[in-house]
């Protein structure tokens, strides 16, 4: 259940930055009195040169790699040949003005930062900012500093939690508001998302990591079980299950994993709700795969079609030789995606979610009988002025032969 974060968005809208300080000392620890919440021109320099070029060189292949692969995308703009004097079409046009949120937690999600700025790169977004928890002494990691550097933001506010996401949804008086908040979060993170969902949009309200492993093959299990402990290395809630097709492959699966989950106990604890579920009926099997709706799926499978055409998920990795790992990182497509069974509906960021269409109709010469049929339309509901800004058109226009 999300918790709520109403009182800390109420103070937000209503005390501003000096909300966003108090909750900030109050949730990380941090004290920002007389630190300006924008990280200067300077702070990012030297912080992002402390890093090794090596560093610098991988972000900058792994987003490339990703701006590729969302600018390939086509846009859904059309336009329909004229027919009864109308002109119809779909204009795109991109946000102006977007956030990535970029949690800092466990670990700096510098990767986060390059799939969400690829995306929005590749629609045309000209504003993105970016909202991170501060350090112990206020800084934002070296890491964050530089992925926004490589895709061309300077940005970067020093906030974290739901405060941030209140200050970006609202604005306040050193934070822009913005269009669209995007990237993942803890779940005050989340429920702040889901609560300023209206006045901005969001890209998801996602939960910890899931990973659903289907398998037929014992021989596998090696693979099978690295990329199960992968997923757990997420959260102490991410979920982790296996949808074995074949005897033999939970067991085999079951003796790798106790050889390798002993290095965290994030992964032990993530580990003790993780499941199993032997399927020897491949359509009862996709079914049941289907159901889970997971965030990632993994075929393991030497007939992946019938899964990819069945199966809803947020992702899905074909083959052995294809871990989630490699899409979380570098492959192209996105590890921004749907949890909790939201994958039956919705889909993984893609440039798609920083665009907006928008219709443009154009009549260049009045049809009286579609005007006609409108204005009864809007009569039948009780619209008689909507039916006489009809009618007038139909009245003036004469009639075709």
């Amino acid at each position: 259940m999300l918790p709520n974060v109403d009182a800390i968005i109420q103070a937000v809208q209503e005390q501003g930055d000096r909300a966003v300080r108090a909750l900030t000392r109050t949730y990380d620890g941090v004290d920002l009195e007389g630190v300006p919440l924008l990280v200067s021109a300077q702070e990012r320099e030297a912080a992002t040169a402390s890093l090794p070029q090596a560093v610098r060189t991988d972000l900058e292949t792994a987003y490339t790699r990703l701006l590729s692969f969302h600018t390939a995308l086509d846009l859904p703009a059309y336009a329909m040949p004229p027919e009864r004097g109308l002109r119809l079409r779909l204009e795109v046009s991109p946000l102006r003005r977007v956030a990535i949120y970029a949690p800092a937690g466990r670990a700096p999600l510098f990767s986060s930062v390059l799939m969400v700025a690829a995306a929005a790169r590749a629609a045309g977004v000209a504003e993105i900012a970016i909202a991170s928890p501060p350090g112990p002494r206020g800084a934002v990691s070296p890491y964050i500093l530089l992925a926004a550097e490589i895709a061309g933001i300077s940005e970067i506010y020093r906030v974290g939690g739901a405060q941030a996401i209140a200050a970006l949804a609202f604005g306040t008086q050193e934070i822009s508001r913005v269009d669209k908040i995007a990237g993942p979060g803890n779940r005050y993170v989340a429920a702040a998302k889901k609560a300023v969902y209206g006045t901005v949009d969001v890209d998801l309200v996602a939960g910890p990591s899931e990973l659903l492993v289907v398998a037929e093959d014992p021989h596998d299990a090696p693979f099978i079980a690295a990329d199960l402990l992968a997923q757990a290395e997420h959260d102490p809630d991410a979920e982790v299950a296996l949808l074995a097709l074949a005897e033999g492959v939970i067991e085999a699966v079951a003796q790798e994993l106790s050889a390798g989950a002993e290095a965290s106990t994030v992964v032990q604890e993530s580990l003790a709700h993780a499941s199993a579920l032997l399927e020897p009926d491949r359509l009862q099997a996709i079914a049941a795969a289907d159901a889970w709706a997971a965030e990632h799926l993994e075929l393991f499978v030497a007939d992946p079609a019938p899964w990819i055409q069945g199966v809803r998920a947020g992702s899905v990795f074909v083959g052995p030789q294809t871990p989630t790992a490699l899409g979380d990182y570098a492959a192209g497509p996105t590890h921004v995606l749907p949890t909790s069974q939201s994958a039956r509906a919705l889909s993984g960021l893609t440039k798609l979610h920083f665009l907006r269409t928008f219709s443009v109709t154009e009549a260049t010469e009045v049809d009286p009988d579609l005007f006609s049929l409108a204005a009864r339309l809007a009569e039948l509901e009780g619209l008689q002025l909507h039916a006489r800004s009809l009618t007038l058109r139909a009245a003036s226009s004469p009639r075709r032969r």
